[in-house]
């Protein structure tokens, strides 16, 4: 088996674990909402800079479909993405927050660094692997802000109320 089909079994058995793992019951409304809201946003950037052909995704999972990374854009990123929020430290000070955000915002990067150096998954032409990271973390703060704006409006208006 290549080094390839290994690496796509373990970012899905790897993604479906985190869910289970890091995801909690009380979270999974919110987890699965934020795994919908970073798909929008992951999977047209995978698309656009592989358009504009700074990235190239050689073994994709679709070859025929897409020339972008599905498993990256739709599936790993959203979930890293919700498991970030649903675990985000809220009551602590900002310094702490600014280091959760840092760190996990290098967990995609280095898996996709990993994808680059050791596998046909992904090739950077004109990219570099910190372009992904600032990219994230930029995505990452205003997917949480939308997220905190939305779930604060939707409790005072009684939306979670009343669906439980």
């Amino acid at each position: 088996m290549r080094i390839d089909n290994i690496m796509f079994f373990l970012i899905i058995g790897g993604s479906i674990l985190s869910v289970l793992i890091f995801i909690r019951k009380k979270d999974i409304k919110k987890a699965f909402f934020a795994t919908l809201l970073a798909q929008t946003f992951t999977w047209p950037m995978g698309l656009l800079f592989t358009q504009l052909n700074r990235i190239a995704y050689p073994v994709r999972l679709f070859p025929k479909a897409v020339s972008s990374s599905f498993l990256n854009g739709y599936i790993m990123n959203p979930i890293i993405f919700a498991i970030y929020y649903t675990h985000f430290p809220i009551n602590l000070n900002v310094i702490y927050r600014c280091l959760y955000t840092l760190f996990i915002s290098m967990i995609p990067t280095l898996i996709e660094l990993c994808e680059n150096k050791y596998t046909n998954l992904i090739k950077y032409k004109s990219w570099h692997w910190y372009y992904t990271w600032l990219l994230i973390l930029i995505t990452y703060f205003i997917l949480r802000k939308y997220l905190d704006w939305f779930f604060k409006n939707t409790s005072q208006k009684g939306v979670e109320k009343d669906e439980t």
